[in-house]
């Protein structure tokens, strides 16, 4: 059994120690570098190239280390690979902490604080409550529940869409309703403060050209994807 590590080389060390304390009697190689492909099984990639997937004859499972899959590009691998997508505990935890970070950060006018505080000025800056902000989550899986159950004590009116319906304890169910429907229908909800889980399609539809955004949005952008 040969497993093939494609990722960031700072964490691929890491990866290398942890197969060879756990489990010694695998096969174990980091890409760019492993001479024989075709003894490959099993690949744990973040965002493996064209290239590499076609070089994998061999190949029964990708394991996708990073939050998700979208970043992938599907349609470049092979119908019978399947795609396993690991979450665990300090994933989601660490996503939860950077969101409320942000969210709070924008709420309270921190980047302009910190922007006039660099210009050596006092700007004295309203102060919105939290049951007046209305937020909106792209995407409603694990990552997206636990971002939505994480700010629900703050008081934010919450939305959120999914391209499948879920039921979301935090949200209302008109609200899970609405957002379920299209993201046009999120963001025409939310136009204040926004929270994106994105998935990779909506990129040019929500901030394009031709986007939805205004220039009053504020947008924390939680992309899993890479540009192309």
């Amino acid at each position: 059994m040969t497993v093939l590590y494609q990722g960031s080389p700072a964490r691929a060390g890491a990866w290398a120690q942890i197969f060879a304390t756990e489990a010694p009697d695998l096969s174990f190689h980091l890409w760019p570098g492993a001479s024989d492909l075709d003894a490959v099984e099993y690949l744990i990639a973040w965002h493996p190239p064209a290239e590499l997937l076609a070089s994998l004859p061999n190949l029964k499972v990708l394991f996708s280390y990073g939050a998700g899959v979208d970043h992938i590009g599907l349609s470049r691998v092979p119908s019978h690979v399947p795609i396993v997508r690991m979450v665990e505990a300090g994933l989601v935890s660490g996503m939860v902490e950077f969101v409320t970070m942000a969210v709070l950060a924008l709420h309270r006018n921190i980047p302009d604080y910190i922007s006039a505080q660099h210009a050596g000025v006092w700007r004295p800056m309203d102060s919105v409550p939290a049951t007046a902000r209305r937020l909106g989550v792209m995407g409603l899986g694990v990552l997206g529940q636990a971002v939505l159950a994480a700010l629900s004590p703050f008081g934010f009116s919450l939305n959120g869409w999914s391209r499948t319906p879920k039921d979301v304890n935090p949200m209302s169910d008109s609200a899970a309703r609405k957002a379920t429907r299209s993201p046009e229908h999120l963001i025409r909800a939310a136009p204040g403060v926004w929270i994106a889980k994105w998935i990779k399609e909506m990129r040019i539809n929500v901030c394009g050209q031709q986007g939805l955004l205004t220039c009053s949005a504020l947008l924390p952008d939680l992309s899993i994807t890479q540009n192309d």
